[in-house]
């Protein structure tokens, strides 16, 4: 509840008082022209974005709110959503403080506190990263039909949204590593399994093939092969797969320094130490989770921003979470009695200072900043 209600009340803060922004601005425009008419549902496809947080907008709008503030309440419940999820990863690693913690983690960092009221498609990206990787766990575990088809619904939900979440199906097969293998009953549990990607994979191509209903999808599809698109061409990429990654650093090393912070980044690496030793295939999974589509973006992007890294947290959180209740527990067996309260109380306002010094001045100062990297040219000099 207290999770809740802080995310509630900064997010809240947050949408009401920052100012127009470009890019929130022309998805609200999609969404105004969508909501008056069917044909313009699909608006967004002309510059190459995929109309899923449009159609929710749509809704909004239709309750009554302007479409600007339409496209900033899909980012807000997008975070609120996937609080819980987060809450579900963290316990699957290693039990339910671990997983408020990780909820928690996303209440507080200034990279969600910025980007959950930004009115932009970051927030709907992160929900479907982090619930395709909670259900990947799960199918692989347990297959069942329910599980593939709430797999498949994310997957085209992803498809629907952006781009940067097909990584989430290109890191199906390592959700092999939550796989039991025991031998008793191994062959109909990967039947099973198997037959639930084949779930997965009908529904993604159907929503694909939804995107060819558009009357814009010839200019959709023109403006992905042009030379004015945000990623690079597959066969330049295996030419000089590093030519962007100079680049992407310059725009990714902030958003990893100053909204994710130092002391996470310090919390998230001890975490995936003390993951590898007590629950290594699980581990692995969320490091691949990070590292793979990480690569990828480096290689493919010509035009990063600190957001476009933000959807690699969802499995990053749970690891940090691990790491400061481990912290808390190790306080707790050498300090005796309340002051092991008082000093981990201490310990977690120098661990938070930086981002709750981040979120005081974004929240006081929502049209100012100072936000990190480029996004201060972006989110105040625009």
């Amino acid at each position: 509840a207290a999770i809740v209600a802080f995310y509630l009340a900064t997010r809240i803060s947050f949408v009401d008082r920052f100012p127009y922004f470009f890019d929130a601005g022309t998805y609200g425009d999609f969404t105004y022209r969508g909501s008056i008419s069917w044909h313009d549902i699909w608006y967004s496809m002309t510059i190459g974005r995929e109309p899923l947080q449009i159609w929710f907008g749509i809704l909004w709008v239709k309750l009554g709110f302007s479409p600007l503030m339409s496209m900033r309440l899909v980012a807000l419940v997008s975070g609120l959503l996937t609080l819980p999820v987060l809450f579900l990863l963290g316990r699957r690693l290693a039990g339910e403080w671990v997983g408020l913690v990780a909820a928690g983690l996303y209440a507080v960092l200034p990279f969600f506190v910025v980007h959950n009221g930004v009115g932009i498609m970051e927030s709907l990206v992160v929900l479907v990263m982090a619930s395709a990787l909670l259900l990947q766990i799960e199918l692989a575990r347990r297959p069942r039909l329910p599980l593939a088809f709430g797999l498949g619904a994310v997957a085209a939900a992803g498809i629907l949204t952006k781009e940067n979440t097909k990584p989430a199906l290109a890191l199906i097969p390592l959700s092999l590593l939550c796989f039991d293998w025991d031998p008793t009953g191994r062959r109909e549990r990967l039947i099973r399994w198997l037959q639930g990607i084949g779930i997965v994979a009908v529904m993604a191509v159907l929503a694909d093939r939804l995107l060819t209903l558009s009357p814009y999808f010839d200019d959709f599809q023109r403006l992905r092969e042009s030379l004015f698109y945000t990623t690079r061409k597959p066969a330049d990429v295996i030419a000089n797969p590093f030519a962007s990654w100079g680049e992407a650093i310059d725009a990714y090393l902030p958003a990893f320094l100053e909204y994710v912070t130092v002391p996470m980044l310090v919390a998230f690496a001890v975490g995936a130490v003390i993951g590898l030793r007590r629950h290594p295939r699980l581990t692995l999974l969320m490091l691949a989770w990070i590292g793979v589509p990480l690569v990828i973006s480096m290689s493919f992007t010509t035009l990063p921003y600190p957001r476009h890294v933000m959807y690699l947290l969802p499995p990053a959180l749970p690891l940090m979470a691990y790491a400061l209740v481990e912290g808390a527990r190790w306080i707790a067996a050498r300090v005796p009695g309340r002051a092991a309260v008082a000093v981990t109380a201490v310990a977690g306002l120098l661990v938070f200072a930086q981002a709750l010094r981040l979120d005081a001045r974004v929240l006081a100062h929502p049209d100012t900043g100072p936000y990190p990297g480029l996004d201060q040219e972006q989110y105040v000099e625009q």
